[in-house]
């Protein structure tokens, strides 16, 4: 869920987070699995707004910065409730 989770998120680089993943031991398992479907919907809508960069008005254009934002920001609230969900177990 972690590798997914910052994978979604975009704004970590992914060089040092590859690095914390095998320095903590991660499953390489989860860990591959999480990084491709975190980039694969990113890489997507990126790849779609390429295709449409000489018509930044056309519906596939704005459908594709529409989602790479909506990614961004769900994955960043689901991470955020993620962690406080995480710390309040580790409270109790």
């Amino acid at each position: 869920l972690s590798s997914l989770v910052t994978r979604l998120v975009g704004f970590f680089p992914n060089d040092p987070i590859s690095a914390l993943f095998g320095a903590v031991n991660a499953s390489f398992l989860k860990y591959t699995l999480g990084s491709l479907l975190g980039m694969l919907p990113t890489a997507i809508a990126f790849t779609f707004m390429g295709t449409s960069l000489s018509e930044p008005s056309s519906p596939m254009f704005v459908s594709s910065v529409i989602l790479i934002a909506a990614i961004t920001i769900g994955s960043a609230i689901a991470f955020i409730i993620h962690k406080r969900k995480h710390s309040q177990h580790s409270e109790n």
